[in-house]
């Protein structure tokens, strides 16, 4: 191999992050051990329960890429494109731009259809539509957890990725589309100032009267610390702390 492609592939590198946040190490643009924890998750129901600013919807977004075919996940065996898959926000409107941001951030280079945009005040949208489309046929599509039920209704997909708290009646909805296929079912949020004691009872049963987890759920809870937080100053978590 010659300088020149020596330096082409080091330049493509570079600007693969998604390949860089498996193969880097934490701090260098890879994934925190609780990242990696998170994805190493073999259960087809995995849950990140983290707090803020500690790149849970970071972690989700390469869930998403991956699911999708975008590149080989490093840890699990995913549906084999073109498969359809569901990115549950909480809206349409910030919700799916706030998670746009973070898969702009991982999108691995050629991936994204060019029917597909992006932009920093709407997201990904393709023809007007939430929703992206990939060279490799997949598509993901946008889903509110809060908004417009019905349009969560009839449809069989191949995986659920579902980033912040739904309301309980989507989160069951969305869950009925990954029947068919046993779809694998991610999720990432922080679960502070909002009700998610219905939640809890699913994934991880009640502490007050001793009842189980009605479904069987693989959680993985990251703590607020500088070995999980790579990427952000240490005394910018130590406020944070405090703060709490």
């Amino acid at each position: 191999m010659n300088i020149q492609a020596v330096a082409r592939y080091a330049k493509a590198y570079k600007a693969n992050r998604l390949a860089r946040y498996v193969t880097e190490k934490p701090g260098d643009g890879g994934m925190s051990p609780g990242q990696r924890e998170f994805h190493m998750g073999q259960s087809q129901k995995r849950l990140c329960v983290a707090g803020n600013q500690i790149g849970k919807s970071y972690a989700l977004s390469a869930e998403i890429w991956w699911l999708s075919g975008a590149a080989p996940h490093p840890f699990r065996q995913t549906p084999q494109a073109p498969c359809l898959g569901w990115a549950m926000v909480s809206d349409l409107k910030s919700g799916w731009r706030n998670l746009s941001a973070k898969l702009r951030e991982l999108e691995p280079p050629g991936a994204v259809h060019p029917q597909t945009v992006y932009d920093n005040g709407r997201g990904y949208t393709t023809r007007g539509q939430k929703m992206i489309r990939l060279r490799n046929g997949s598509l993901v599509i946008g889903k509110s957890g809060s908004q417009e039920m019905v349009s969560l209704s009839g449809s069989t997909i191949s995986f659920l990725c579902i980033d912040e708290l739904p309301k309980q009646g989507h989160f069951g909805e969305a869950k009925a589309r990954c029947a068919v296929h046993n779809a694998p079912v991610v999720m990432a949020f922080t679960p502070i100032g909002r009700p998610c004691t219905w939640l809890r009872d699913v994934v991880d049963g009640n502490p007050d009267t001793s009842e189980p987890a009605t479904e069987s759920w693989e959680i993985t809870r990251i703590s607020l610390s500088p070995e999980n937080c790579p990427h952000r100053d240490p005394d910018t978590i130590k406020a944070q702390i405090e703060a709490m």
